[in-house]
């Protein structure tokens, strides 16, 4: 038995709904493209960010050579450009990000266009299969869900590699210019070589830290994520680094975990509620979207909106509707 006979089925009400739903959604599409474009945008950065600093410390291996200092025929090494490969990469990092988030809006507008609700065939089951299968707001939900977790831990991971680092640089440089001292990027440098050698293991362990995090937030509902400490995640992010820092601390009089708390503190507090904030923000916009589609008519709803159907939407010709026609009519 027909499902649309006797009158107005459920088929053509959920039709309805879907066509309302459609119309509800599109104040909310330009917020929906800015979300997937922001989220792309991180995920471009933070992976050309990640495979420059993955190549960076390789840098330290090519041969360096200056000219020998006056009256001084040694040549010492020149590890400059090692310093040079690792601005140009932080700053790489950022105008990947940026470049791709126009290029992700346009990909969005094209991919996520409001498409028309498929054509009756006076199947019911069919139909409404079809009707959920196009729903306006799950595809776009669903595309969006699968780059939260990248969005979150890419970033995360390429600023646990650049950010203690490009710190030491903005404060050697502040130094030396409040001290009057010449800035010598080979000093830097060297600098940079050595902390690397001593701690380069608990920028590791930083970025295997904000991969967790970045893994939790995605698990975590919203509702879980806005009662929980904004301050425990980082904390512990930064007590692991210390404590991984403090191995060859015994040796060094403690010099690197004290480096390692100080400098982490200058960012790692920033970066944890900043994705915090981010991700929460654009699941508010998500929700936002998916309270508009959540929309029930009743029969009189329906019968107004049949004419209406049958003029937005293309697909829906005499010969389409026939079937459906003929079974409502039996």
């Amino acid at each position: 038995m027909s499902a649309y006979r006797g009158g107005i089925g459920f088929g053509l009400r959920r039709r309805t709904e879907f066509a309302k739903a459609t119309a509800a959604l599109e104040p909310s599409l330009p917020e929906l493209h800015a979300v997937y474009a922001r989220r792309w945008g991180r995920i471009v950065g933070g992976a050309t960010g990640l495979f420059l600093a993955i190549v960076w410390p390789f840098t330290f291996l090519l041969p360096h050579t200056q000219p020998p200092d006056e009256g001084i025929y040694y040549r010492s090494p020149d590890y400059s450009p090692s310093v040079y490969w690792m601005i140009g990469s932080f700053v790489a990092a950022i105008l990947a990000g940026v470049v791709a988030r126009p290029v992700a809006r346009f990909l969005s507008r094209a991919r996520f266009r409001t498409r028309p609700a498929p054509a009756m065939t006076g199947d019911e089951p069919l139909d409404v299969a079809r009707l959920d299968a196009a729903d306006p707001y799950a595809s776009r939900a669903r595309a969006l869900s699968t780059l939260e977790l990248p969005s979150v831990a890419l970033p995360m991971i390429t600023g646990s590699m650049f950010m203690p680092l490009v710190l030491h640089l903005l404060v050697y440089a502040v130094w030396c210019g409040l001290t009057s001292t010449s800035f010598k990027m080979n000093d830097y440098a060297a600098w940079i070589g050595m902390s690397m050698t001593i701690v380069g293991h608990a920028h590791i362990a930083l970025a295997i830290c904000t991969g967790l995090f970045a893994r939790k937030l995605a698990r975590t509902p919203s509702d879980e994520i806005e009662v929980q400490s904004r301050h425990r995640d980082w904390g512990v992010a930064l007590g692991v680094a210390t404590l991984v820092a403090a191995i060859p601390g015994v040796i060094l009089l403690a010099v690197p975990p004290i480096l390692t708390v100080i400098t982490g503190l200058a960012f790692i507090p920033f970066m944890y509620m900043f994705a915090r904030s981010r991700i929460q923000g654009e699941r508010r916009a998500l929700q936002r979207a998916q309270i508009v589609t959540r929309v029930r008519v009743d029969v009189n709803e329906v019968e107004e909106t049949q004419d209406v159907l049958a003029q937005e939407h293309a697909t829906l010709d005499e010969a389409e509707l026939a079937p459906a026609l003929r079974r409502m009519a039996m």
